[in-house]
């Protein structure tokens, strides 16, 4: 049987910075996002993994991204810094169909699970597939998954000491 694992490379060789030169592929990226979360639903854990599907209406996007539904929109770009408006980032964008496979072999040794508790004090899951410096975040909303964004791991640092606590803290229970 094939290691999807394995086989997980960027969808395009090159996918630029300006989403309005990009339009025709991040097109393609939403077909593949759409085949997966909504054409073929599936479940990690038990749960079904859902996504917003209302249209994105994130502020500073481009127009066609309104085509779009709310959670690729926010899968494929990150918060601005200085902005905070969100900006199209292609490291993710060109990543987003490794979702389902992690999320799907969640089990694999290769991925590193945790929960962490955010400062709003949701509880989320972490995917965190180490060897490719990705990480999937859902959020259990009984009785579902929801996913919150898949990103680069740049902060492998960070990664590494919340899977250790989580560890911890669940021995001997």
């Amino acid at each position: 049987m094939e290691d999807l694992l394995d086989e997980l490379e960027p969808f395009f060789d090159e996918l630029g910075f300006d989403p309005e030169e990009e339009e025709d592929k991040i097109r393609k990226l939403y077909e593949s996002f759409y085949n997966d979360f909504i054409t073929n639903p599936f479940e990690v854990n038990n749960a079904t993994v859902m996504i917003k599907q209302a249209f994105s209406m994130h502020v500073g996007q481009p127009d066609y991204f309104q085509e779009f539904v709310h959670d690729f929109v926010h899968t494929i770009t990150r918060q601005g810094n200085i902005s905070k408006r969100r900006v199209f980032e292609p490291q993710r964008a060109n990543r987003i169909h490794w979702i389902k496979p992690i999320l799907l072999n969640c089990n694999d040794n290769r991925i590193k699970k945790y929960q962490f508790v955010e400062s709003d004090g949701k509880v989320r899951d972490y995917f965190w597939f180490e060897e490719r410096e990705f990480v999937v975040v859902l959020e259990m909303v009984l009785p579902n998954y929801w996913l919150i964004t898949a990103h680069i791991a740049d902060d492998k640092k960070k990664h590494q000491k919340r899977f250790w606590d989580y560890r911890a803290s669940r021995k001997g229970k």
